[in-house]
């Protein structure tokens, strides 16, 4: 599995387990943290701290999330774009199922 995939189907899970109740058990591991302590080096980071990071890069945010047709449309066009970050851009316009404009990136 490339990065690529990794990714969208890590964005992919994040939607899902944000339509859960707050009672499941996989919603609250998005918060969970091990007690104890850690040998120095690099600081804690959780599952939803990567993923928050992520959808920074990419402009996602939660609300998009809560809509499922849009995210999975969000997830599938911006992480495909953010891999070819290193090419010369161009701008190209698209609308997707009544979204509004997009800007791809393409050689």
């Amino acid at each position: 599995m490339t990065v690529l995939q990794h990714n969208r189907l890590r964005l992919r899970w994040y939607g899902h387990v944000l339509h859960k109740d707050d009672s499941e058990w996989v919603k609250k591991c998005m918060d969970f943290e091990v007690d104890g302590v850690r040998p120095r080096g690099r600081p804690k980071r959780s599952w939803k701290d990567v993923v928050e990071r992520y959808m920074k890069s990419l402009k996602l945010s939660k609300k998009d999330a809560l809509v499922c047709k849009k995210w999975r449309q969000l997830i599938i066009v911006r992480v495909n774009v953010s891999d070819c970050f290193w090419y010369r851009l161009t701008q190209v316009t698209l609308v997707i199922q009544g979204l509004k404009t997009i800007v791809v990136v393409v050689v």
